[in-house]
């Protein structure tokens, strides 16, 4: 397990300047794209193509494939990072914290399906959206290229980011970002984030602390081959309703036995709690809203509450979730006697979502452009083998 450094305020503000200088990096690599910069002032050659190659990284907007789906990817930047507001004894996705603590493998094996369930039915409330229809149903072709490229819905992300428990752990590439998670907290009586004050920090010696986990987006782990990665760090991208725009959102693909604290190519640094310094990050991102800027579904905030607690499910969404690799071995007869044994039930009729609330969303995303909003050019770079 990594060790603790400890790091003082003046060094947490020289982190900041240096994520600040990576912004304005990409920026200026985005505004020269935009302005049909030649890569090849000296004619053609290997070094300024592969200098260009690399530069794509940098950039909003770039198509990109990846094991876990076709992205619109963000900008790259010189860190990944997380922040947590206090010492943990772990740093787990959400699912495999909850059920880390669970010693009957038959309890196991029902939360976690019970765990892909809801996440299909937030899934099932994202298709009947417009919004989402379009995003997943729309074609881009560059440079008039007989190629077609659809961009995935990453639905278990965005479930991720909506509060569900999912197998994914929350990653940025932006400092300030990670800042605030390990400066504030969010109330759920009140629905707001609040910068953390004296009373959090004496709560416990861990509640003394801030958290940040940091590792170099270019580190020489990242060469390995993704599948033998521990820990597998994959961008979420430009997404429909996507909580993690500002975010500049990753996310963290470890096994069930894993966790961060455990990975040696994060740095983990720990720093005392200040409430000058809570208060300064919680201004800097606008009291949370440059957290979460466009959160398009929070009409249906409690809908997805309703998804977060559900203990009656479709049959058709058990269906869905038997198909999945994870589960499809077992016996659904087994399954259904299980999921009884634990307090849920499974029923004919499909879920019901409110005509209005559809409607309301519909309406506000009717002219949504991505574009336009993200103020981004969307480009790829197609690549042919003989």
């Amino acid at each position: 397990m990594n060790k603790y450094i400890d790091i003082t305020k003046e060094q947490i503000f020289s982190l900041l300047k240096g994520n600040e200088t990576d912004r304005i990096k990409a920026e200026e690599i985005r505004k020269l794209r935009n302005n049909n910069y030649n890569p090849y002032p000296n004619g053609w050659n290997r070094l300024d193509f592969f200098k260009e190659v690399f530069s794509d990284m940098y950039i909003d907007g770039f198509i990109m494939t990846y094991p876990h789906g076709t992205v619109i990817r963000q900008a790259q930047r010189s860190y990944y990072y997380r922040g947590e507001n206090q010492l943990f004894d772990s740093s787990q996705a959400s699912l495999y914290r909850r059920l880390s603590k669970m010693k009957n493998s038959k309890e196991l094996l029902i939360e976690e399906f019970v765990a892909y369930m809801r996440i299909a039915d937030f899934l099932e409330l994202l298709l009947k959206l417009d919004h989402t229809q379009k995003f997943i149903s729309r074609q881009y072709s560059f440079n008039k290229a007989p190629a077609k490229i659809y961009i995935d819905l990453l639905y278990e992300q965005l479930a991720q980011h909506y509060g569900l428990e999912t197998c994914w752990l929350d990653i940025t590439a932006d400092f300030e970002v990670a800042l605030f998670f390990a400066c504030c907290k969010f109330d759920n009586q009140s629905h707001k984030w609040e910068p953390l004050n004296k009373e959090d920090f004496k709560k416990s010696y861990k509640t003394q602390f801030g958290v940040i986990f940091q590792k170099q987006t270019n580190h020489i782990n990242n060469l390995i081959p993704l599948e033998s990665q521990p820990v597998k760090i994959l961008p979420v991208g430009f997404q429909p309703f996507m909580r993690c725009h500002m975010q500049n959102s990753y996310v963290a693909m470890m096994d069930k036995s894993h966790c961060l604290q455990k990975e040696n190519t994060f740095k983990k640094f720990r720093f005392k709690h200040d409430e000058e310094l809570c208060n300064y990050i919680f201004n800097q991102m606008d009291l949370g809203k440059k957290i979460y800027p466009h959160e398009g579904l929070n009409l249906m905030e409690a809908e997805i509450d309703k998804i977060k607690r559900r203990k009656i499910f479709s049959i058709e969404t058990f269906e869905y979730v038997c198909e999945d690799p994870k589960f499809k071995s077992l016996n659904k007869e087994t399954l259904k006697q299980f999921l009884m044994d634990f307090g849920y039930e499974l029923k004919n009729s499909q879920n019901v979502i409110p005509k209005e609330e559809i409607e309301q969303i519909n309406k506000l995303y009717a002219n949504f452009n991505m574009e336009q909003t993200y103020k981004i050019k969307f480009r790829t770079r197609l690549t042919a083998s003989r």
